[in-house]
């Protein structure tokens, strides 16, 4: 059986090569950096899923350089660092109850308002 490569990116806070899978992709939107979306085009950073690499890329104003431009960290950002666990999504489960199609509220809902919960549980 043939391997298959994983793509390689490198995180803006340690300056780590990683699988491109093993790091947390961010974007800008509207002058902030955001959690990234599947498939999301455009300029991206990734960051290892600590939260030493996050404060490392802070202190580095790393983000603002990989931007290019002057760009402010959401509140949804920190939110996937500090999530226990391997949970690392920005992107509230539907209540206990809630239809499949009920909208996903996050703090990014902005980005995405018009994306259904059960197409948010998919891309999990």
């Amino acid at each position: 059986m043939i391997a298959v490569a994983t793509p390689e990116r490198t995180c803006v806070g340690c300056r780590r090569r990683r699988g491109q899978d093993e790091l947390v992709r961010l974007v800008a939107a509207r002058g902030r950096v955001v959690p990234a979306r599947p498939g999301a085009p455009g300029r991206s950073a990734y960051l290892c899923p600590e939260e030493a690499c996050l404060e490392a890329a802070e202190k580095k104003r790393a983000f603002a350089r990989a931007f290019r431009g002057p760009v402010t960290l959401d509140p949804a950002v920190r939110e996937v660092f500090t999530q226990p666990g391997d949970a690392r999504s920005s992107h509230a489960s539907p209540p206990d109850g809630a239809p499949a199609t009920a909208k996903v509220q996050c703090s990014c809902a902005a980005l995405h308002d018009d994306v259904p919960a059960a197409a948010v549980d998919e891309r999990r």
